[in-house]
């Protein structure tokens, strides 16, 4: 889509028949990429679990980590994760 184009002038071409049939739209606003889904082809919670997809790609293509640093990241994380949840799986000795 040109950056030129407004998102009114877009959203004023489509028919309402052409808007139920397509998944989803993007449009450029300034400097914001618009994203409308149809409800038909999404659920909310499909649709969170990418935005928090997203969330991480932006931090982690910001990062100056090296892969190992992030690998033991990861591990510390998962460490302290399960010793917070372990007892709900466990009945205490």
């Amino acid at each position: 889509m040109d950056q030129d184009t407004p998102v009114r002038d877009t959203v004023e071409k489509d028919t309402i028949e052409n808007r139920e049939n397509v998944p989803y739209r993007i449009t450029v606003d300034k400097n914001d990429f618009v994203v409308r889904l149809n409800q038909q082809f999404f659920q909310k919670e499909a649709i969170s679990r990418f935005l928090d997809f997203l969330s991480v790609e932006i931090v982690r293509t910001r990062s100056q980590a090296t892969e190992q640093e992030i690998e033991q990241l990861a591990k510390e994380v998962k460490q302290k994760a399960w010793s917070r949840v372990k007892d709900q799986f466990f009945e205490p000795v």
